[in-house]
């Protein structure tokens, strides 16, 4: 037997029946209101791929195109057609009217304690007549080898065995409203609290993310503890064939989709259902009429443990339209909350720009506040007039004479490089307390100082040419901006995408080293691959030689890392650039040919006055951009050197270096000068680290308030002009680097220099976070890629898979 039905299956049945056909099976013996139905069971899967002589180690993309050409066995055909007339004959509409059935994957690894799988493989929805439910039926089996869920599988440990699949193959709801719920809740763990997710028509717009749902918080006996009601501006429903998107009537978007009788029956079906798993669930639930139907259940994977007391927050502040954008742009450099002595050392860096405001006369406070007990608040953005506003127009004046702003700052940059060199290649190890002090001291005024010349004479004056400069592109391309200017230049970052990309093709192309590059695509270690690649290794140290000093987070002093303390995370980037074949090539040469008759275009028809005037201003233009980058990689190397001062000063304290990091800087100082911590000192630590639970959850809720979309398209600013369609890749870590192919839409949260060689893949980014001088707009610019920044809510509304198109002109994002 091929056909089960979920009667005759229980949740043990998940080698047989996988996991979501298995819990739907649990679910109907146990009285559990699940719309009828049956499971292809994982032996039908097996033997299609052995008549069709389909070989799991040919490679994804070749397994699934020969599932696609692939003939499903007579003996199973007929078992299929069997239980689908019975269907039809029991639950059938009018004569020319097909049932309409949903069909599910359900793989052998799913649903499971510790990994859900959810999303990875496909669901087919009103599904009619035995074609289109043979067809839908091999696309599942396709989507097992779909670049998600093997990439999921590899992450989650599951690639060690063969997959199978089985495929439900259910009745279809029509539900006038839909969602789901979760018996605790995910974003604190609290236990008496279910949250429900919910809108109208089918539960796909919910799931997939396609709608701002309404949200409710409740306690177990459905009572309403908190609520949200979502725009709900379109909704799921039947087509001809499949599922089509319709707008929802504008009196119903701005009341609840829920009937306080339907959340209490929602509410005490889902403890049912928790009390029969013994665990926290996961739900998708549709109401059609009266009827609550259960659709799926699995357990909560990701529950957020409640390790502290929520009254020690402080209330969040509201977030007005004004301070958005800027926010954002600030959690682009500051997406996790800082400990204390990070807070001190990395806030030095924006500091500087108020520093220079208040030269002339103006009080700027845009710095995110920081509490005794080490809570972050956003910024309230205050700006007032002081004494010095008679120095503005001198200030502005100087800010001008470009030739003066550029002899300083090499002047400057020269010196500190030599000085933040010595100190990241000095030996601590016998270092004395008072040494250690002096150290950190030093570091700390080399980056303040560092930040000072970088705005003053490369940052400030570079943004005051945007206009001007700007006034002669618009003649040549309305289109245009100043950063189209800043192509073919040669910096840290700009160089080492370029050697990034050759490296990649040397491994690619080198037949001697060819097994090189599968040990990287398959996880070895850096250590082994040099070990047994000895020319390789002469390369990457080579690499090292120039950049070894990229760290991963570049604003966070003491929490980052960079590639010479963290090999791995260099193969990771490396990884995407050698899965491809067609990465775009950034040469240097073709840069500066653009940029070049980029010139010729602005000056054509001014005199030779003014053409030499606009060449020079654009010189200083590019210039002032590579100091700025510059300038980034010299604080990663003096970061670089602070951290191993405090991992000194931790041996002679006797404290983990984690430890220090709970204390200021003023108070680390004092430490320092008596040679040791007092109890004072200990006591702080111990208070502050048993606060950093509640610390990071304040960070994220108030990040959560600054993010939240509205709406149901995503509408953020542009970064970089142009438009793309694609396929949604998100990645919110270096670690998941190797999910991104060619062609993809880049989706999240921030990027930093390291994140560069995936714009040589991607066919257009979006990120939660950024402004016009993010490092998402400079570098998607460089690659002539559309880059829609600021958006807030792109890594939590889409999903891998989700085909989109990217509007980086009119900065949105719409699905396809």
């Amino acid at each position: 037997m091929y056909i089960l039905n979920f009667q005759d299956i229980t949740k043990k049945d998940i080698d047989k029946a996988g996991g979501k056909g298995a819990n739907l099976g649990e679910m109907t013996r146990a009285g559990i209101p699940v719309p009828p139905g049956a499971v292809l069971a994982t032996a039908a899967y097996q033997r299609f791929m052995k008549d069709n002589e389909i070989d799991i180690s040919a490679g994804p993309e070749k397994i699934r195109e020969k599932i696609r050409a692939g003939s499903i066995p007579e003996e199973i055909k007929a078992e299929i057609a069997a239980f689908y007339q019975s269907m039809e004959e029991r639950y059938g509409g009018k004569a020319d009217k097909a049932v309409r059935m949903a069909i599910r994957s359900s793989a052998t690894a799913e649903d499971l304690a510790d990994a859900s799988f959810a999303g990875q493989q496909e669901t087919f929805l009103n599904v009619q007549g035995e074609d289109m439910l043979m067809d839908s039926i091999k696309s599942c089996y396709a989507s097992l080898w779909g670049k998600r869920a093997v990439s999921y599988r590899r992450e989650k440990g599951y690639d060690r065995q063969p997959p199978a699949l089985a495929v439900v193959i259910q009745l279809m709801v029509e539900s006038e409203t839909a969602g789901v719920l979760f018996t605790q809740n995910p974003a604190n763990g609290k236990k008496e609290e279910m949250v429900i997710n919910a809108s109208y028509g089918l539960g796909e717009s919910v799931v997939s993310g396609a709608v701002s749902p309404d949200e409710l918080v409740c306690g177990r006996e459905g009572q309403i503890l908190r609520q949200v009601i979502g725009s709900k501006e379109t909704m799921v429903v039947y087509g001809e064939r499949g599922v089509i998107t319709v707008p929802v009537e504008t009196e119903k978007r701005s009341r609840l989709s829920l009937t306080p009788g339907q959340i209490t029956k929602l509410v005490q079906t889902g403890r049912e259902i928790e009390a029969h798993y013994q665990a926290p669930m996961d739900i998708e639930w549709a109401f059609a009429g009266r009827e609550l139907y259960i659709l799926q259940a699995r357990a909560i994977t990701a529950k957020a443990e409640k390790t502290f007391d929520e009254t020690v927050m402080p209330a969040i502040q509201p977030i007005n339209k004004r301070m958005r954008e800027a926010l954002l742009f600030t959690l682009e450099k500051e997406p996790f909350s800082y400990y204390p002595l990070d807070y001190d050392f990395s806030m030095i860096l924006g500091r500087q720009k108020a520093v220079i405001f208040a030269e002339a006369g103006i009080n700027i406070d845009n710095e995110c506040g920081i509490d005794e007990n080490g809570f972050m608040s956003l910024p309230a953005l205050k700006f007032s007039l002081g004494k010095n506003i008679r120095y503005l127009p001198s200030m502005l004046g100087k800010m001008k004479n470009h030739p003066e702003n550029i002899r300083k700052a090499k002047t400057a940059l020269e010196a500190a490089k030599q000085k933040a060199g010595w100190f990241a290649e000095r030996d601590y190890s016998r270092m004395e307390i008072a040494d250690c002090l002096k150290a950190l001291t030093e570091l700390y005024y080399l980056i303040s100082d560092t930040a000072y010349v970088r705005f003053r004479y490369a940052v400030f004056p570079g943004f005051m040419m945007n206009r001007s400069l700007e006034k002669y592109l618009k003649k040549t391309d309305e289109t245009l901006t100043a950063y189209n200017l800043l192509e073919g230049l040669s910096y840290k970052t700009a160089d080492m995408n370029r050697d990034l990309q050759a490296l990649a093709k040397r491994l690619s192309e080198d037949s001697e080293v060819y097994d090189a590059k599968e040990a990287v695509l398959s996880g070895k270690s850096y250590e082994e691959i040099i070990k047994q690649f000895p020319t390789v290794g002469k390369w990457f140290e080579k690499f090292f030689e120039k950049y070894e000093y990229k760290s991963d987070f570049n604003c966070y002093c003491f929490t980052a890392k960079t590639w010479k303390e963290d090999k791995a995370r260099f193969l990771q980037v490396l990884k995407p650039l050698l899965t491809t074949q067609s990465g775009k090539e950034m040469s240097l040469e073709e840069g500066n040919e653009r940029y070049g008759k980029l010139l010729e275009e602005m000056t054509a028809g001014c005199t030779e006055k003014q053409a030499k005037k606009v060449r020079e201003l654009t010189e200083a233009y590019r210039f002032y951009h590579v100091f700025r980058e510059e300038t980034q990689y010299l604080w990663e190397m003096a970061f670089y050197a602070c951290r191993r001062v405090l991992k000194r000063a931790a041996e002679l304290l006797d404290i983990t270096e984690t430890e220090l990091l709970y204390l200021y800087w003023e108070e680390l100082q004092a430490a320092m000068k008596r040679g040791g911590l007092d109890r004072a000192d200990r006591e702080k630590i111990s208070r502050r680290k048993g606060l950093r639970p509640a610390v990071e959850e304040y960070w994220k809720r108030q990040q959560w308030e600054a993010l939240k979309g509205e709406g149901e398209y995503l509408k953020g600013i542009s970064g970089s002009t142009g438009e793309a369609r694609g396929e949604v890749c998100i990645v919110t870590a270096p670690a998941e680097f190797g999910k991104l192919k060619k062609g993809d839409i880049l989706v999240c949260p921030y990027t930093d220099p390291e994140w560069t060689p995936l714009f040589t893949l991607a066919a257009a980014v979006v990120s939660d976070t950024g402004g016009a001088l993010s490092h998402a707009a400079i570098v998607a610019r460089e690659y002539k890629i559309p880059a829609v920044l600021a958006v807030g809510s792109a890594t939590r509304r889409l999903k891998d898979g989700d085909r989109v198109f990217v509007n980086g002109t009119a900065g949105e994002v719409r699905r396809m």
